[in-house]
């Protein structure tokens, strides 16, 4: 009880100061409780960190990468009807959620590397909403690069910073592991830049497995995941179906942050 009291305490205290905030004020009315305590969750209910945390989110996505976000909504952009972004239902043995993405359901003529990064980003938020402030013991992400070849490098290349960016600096907490899957020769030579562009603690969770999916088992057991990974379950089985609906039923969320109106010139200016 006085755990959840001293939750209570600090989500209270993010509202204030997020109605005190210059930059974030004008998007009070969209920030709902369970998105809130995902960023207190992540910071250890430390409120000025979540509240910096959310600052820098907020600014990636309202200033820095705009222009690439802003034409998306969920509910418009086919590639979320795909598994190309998922959650498994179950947790690991050490009680952590685990998020998947499968490029292989994507490809520069079914949709832009733009598009693909935004849904990318539909996905992690409503997993932030939906599952990370339930989650104090982090999240795990498995990427699955089954069917990645050169073309598809060659479209997603520019666009690295972008992904790190929005992925890795600017969310409330990093992956507790990041498990490599079906990953080729054309990944590899691109690990040592990704490894440069993050942080030394997100690197040293990097586990490759390649086609080896008995060694991503050591980590994550097949009775969890689906036969695309090795698993015992099928795809309805072994995904969260709320994690999708959640996504496409949030276009409000978006409406708020890029409002048709505004010109894009700064957080907060609508």
């Amino acid at each position: 009880m006085a755990s959840q009291t001293t939750h209570d305490d600090s989500l209270v205290q993010l509202k204030l100061k997020i109605r005190e905030h210059d930059k974030l004020a004008p998007f009070y009315e969209i920030f709902d409780d369970p998105f809130l305590l995902g960023f207190l969750q992540g910071k250890k209910f430390q409120v000025e960190v979540a509240l910096s945390c959310l600052e820098k989110y907020m600014n990636m996505r309202t200033v820095k990468y705009r222009k690439e976000m802003s034409p998306f909504r969920p509910s418009k952009v086919a590639l979320l009807d795909t598994d190309f972004a998922q959650m498994l239902r179950h947790k690991d043995p050490e009680g952590r959620y685990i998020a998947v993405l499968n490029t292989c359901t994507w490809t520069p003529a079914f949709c832009s590397v733009a598009e693909s990064i935004a849904v990318t980003h539909f996905a992690l938020d409503e997993g932030l909403r939906r599952y990370f402030y339930l989650s104090p013991d982090g999240v795990v992400l498995i990427l699955n690069f089954k069917d990645f070849p050169l073309s598809k490098m060659m479209a997603s290349f520019p666009y690295l910073m972008q992904t790190v960016d929005l992925a890795f600096k600017c969310l409330p907490a990093s992956p507790k592991a990041l498990h490599f899957v079906n990953e080729n020769a054309l990944i590899h030579t691109f690990l040592p830049l990704f490894r440069k562009v993050i942080s030394n603690k997100i690197g040293g969770r990097v586990h490759l497995h390649s086609t080896r999916l008995e060694s991503l088992h050591e980590h994550v057991p097949p009775n969890i995941l689906p036969k695309s990974l090795g698993g015992t379950l099928t795809d309805a089985e072994a995904y969260d179906s709320h994690l999708i609906a959640g996504a496409k039923a949030n276009d409000a969320f978006y409406d708020g942050i890029w409002p048709s109106h505004d010109k894009g010139n700064g957080v907060g200016k609508h």
